[in-house]
């Protein structure tokens, strides 16, 4: 009996160990397969993180070369601009002095040759502004005062009845130090006069207004002339093709200067009535960027 006891309490034993073997194997088991788990992962957040900083290296190399590559066409679309801005510039000029030419061309024609050397000088002189002026992109509004009223006392010599002109500038404006485009309001004021005050049969005035409105210069040109609906009594292609070529180049310019400054410009020009309907002359409104 004790035999029997005996042979059943190794038997256990052994199952026991055998039980506690297993089980260490299997702790020894999953302990290893933690292991693996956690160096795959190790190796997995490595290769992740490698995969990332590359991304992010490659994102920062494309945004870099974008950068360089918008800022090049940035550049290259502004020196274009600033090309056409000159050669603009260079239609308007002999546009310019081509009138005033036939001015000095119909003093000699009536052989007044007292007003059409009185006229040569001053025209000299307005020439030298105009030329100096448009070496540059932007002028004083002082400079471009100075070169419009040379050029309207040379205009009004030639007129049989002599016009007069005026300047209303807003305080907040500094005609010392805010700039302008050369020459922008020289075709305006050509078209009030040549298309509205040299057909009046009394003298005309002009007004000439600059004010400040939401950061944006706005000058306007106002006339007494005959209107553009007067205009078309005289029936003058002459007069219509150099409205359309100063009108043109001015449309032209302030597009460009809207595109290389990214502030809205604008040109319009209205017709003026009295209370009977009648035309009393015209107004010309534009909107600049204000330069300071």
């Amino acid at each position: 009996m004790n035999l029997l006891k005996l042979r059943y309490d190794k038997m256990e034993l052994e199952r026991l160990s055998r039980e506690r073997l297993i089980e260490k194997e299997k702790r020894d088991y999953i302990n290893k397969i933690s292991v693996q788990e956690q160096e795959t992962k190790r190796i997995v957040d490595k290769y992740l993180s490698t995969i990332l900083l590359m991304i992010i290296a490659i994102l920062i190399l494309a945004f870099v070369i974008y950068k360089k590559r918008k800022d090049a066409e940035s550049r290259f679309k502004l020196n274009i601009a600033k090309i056409e801005m000159k050669a603009l510039r260079a239609q308007m000029n002999p546009h310019f002095i081509f009138n005033a030419l036939q001015s000095i061309q119909t003093f000699l024609i009536q052989h007044k040759d007292d007003e059409a050397n009185t006229y040569l000088i001053k025209f000299s002189k307005l020439m030298r502004m105009v030329l100096e002026n448009s070496q540059h992109a932007e002028i004083t509004l002082e400079n471009e005062i100075a070169t419009l009223k040379l050029y309207m006392a040379l205009e009004s010599i030639r007129l049989k009845f002599p016009f007069t002109y005026d300047f209303q500038i807003e305080s907040a404006i500094n005609i010392e130090s805010d700039l302008i485009p050369p020459l922008i309001l020289q075709p305006i004021v050509e078209n009030s006069i040549w298309h509205g005050l040299q057909y009046k049969n009394d003298p005309g005035h002009i007004m000439i207004k600059m004010l400040l409105e939401q950061g944006s210069m706005v000058i306007i040109v106002e006339d007494n002339g005959i209107g553009r609906s007067g205009q078309k009594n005289w029936n003058n292609p002459l007069m219509e093709n150099k409205e359309s070529l100063g009108t043109k180049l001015t449309a032209e310019r302030l597009k460009i200067l809207n595109e290389t400054h990214g502030t809205p410009t604008s040109f319009k020009i209205e017709d003026l009535y009295d209370i009977d309907g009648r035309p009393t002359g015209t107004k010309a409104i534009l909107k600049l960027p204000h330069f300071s």
